[in-house]
């Protein structure tokens, strides 16, 4: 049930963006962030070493 909560978390941050006309729900990079990092606490159980990820995304929407 977490993945539905959080969808519709991300609903309601929408709507409020449309109607005040702002633009501060999360979107893909940030989501491509979070999928990243848990795949790399993932990776550091298993292997048992620190995990690097890029954290650029954030702040640059850039993929690279």
């Amino acid at each position: 049930m977490g993945a539905a909560v959080n969808v519709g978390e991300v609903y309601t941050h929408l709507v409020r963006d449309l109607h005040a006309g702002t633009y501060n729900t999360r979107g893909f990079y940030h989501a491509l962030h979070n999928a990243r990092l848990i795949e790399a606490v993932r990776h550091a159980a298993e292997r048992g070493e620190r995990q690097q990820i890029a954290t650029h995304l954030l702040t640059t929407g850039s993929l690279a």
